[in-house]
């Protein structure tokens, strides 16, 4: 391989990393010219980093894979760009700087599209979060499916490890309350009108 096309190995370095980031370790292993190909910013921005996403706190100070997921960051991996907002938010109190790293992203993704809605709401941006708010929606399948996508961005800030410092009380504003929680929606049982709103407030209680 070390002989062929660099493009054409490039490519096929590409293909390795494209289920799991834990593929390319072989290729770590064996030569300079493998190594290369594994570090190249290409494969890093497009590797799988669907570990990271199942177990957020990987990306936290302490893992030993926080060397590989910085080189990540730097290749501008979308996955990681998008954990690292989340830390950002959850765990350094910087809302604002989690949100602009949010809006570089491509809005193909939705989680990056729900967590953009999410501090958008909190800081003070209730317009912009209302109109993401329904992209996101508008491209789940369904409610269940938005409302699941929603449960684990939570989950994985939760695993990011939260400051809990109420950083946004002052700023979080919803400037049309939903009227269905006195028809029966509760924080456990939300619905397409309230899911932002729900959400939102247990960000305010969790970070």
């Amino acid at each position: 391989m070390e002989h062929i096309d660099f493009n054409i190995a490039l490519d096929i370095a590409c293909r390795v990393g494209a289920d799991s980031f834990t593929d390319l370790v072989g290729m770590l292993s064996t030569s300079k010219f493998f190594r290369s190909l594994a570090y190249n910013g290409t494969v890093l921005r497009q590797v799988s980093l669907k570990s990271f996403l199942d177990n957020s706190a990987l990306i936290n100070l302490s893992s030993t894979f926080r060397p590989f997921f910085e080189l990540c960051l730097e290749a501008q991996n979308p996955t990681a760009c998008y954990l690292k907002a989340l830390r950002l938010a959850c765990r350094k109190g910087r809302a604002e700087d989690g949100l602009a790293l949010l809006l570089t992203m491509p809005s193909s993704s939705l989680h990056a599209q729900f967590a953009t809605a999410l501090l958008e709401v909190c800081l003070g941006k209730y317009h912009d979060a209302m109109h993401i708010s329904a992209a996101f929606l508008e491209a789940s399948s369904s409610f269940e499916a938005a409302d699941a996508i929603a449960t684990t961005v939570f989950h994985q800030m939760i695993q990011i490890g939260p400051r809990r410092i109420h950083s946004h009380c002052n700023t979080w504003h919803f400037e049309v309350y939903p009227s269905c929680p006195l028809t029966g929606c509760q924080m456990h049982n939300r619905c397409t009108d309230c899911l932002l709103y729900w959400y939102s407030v247990m960000f305010l209680v969790l970070c």
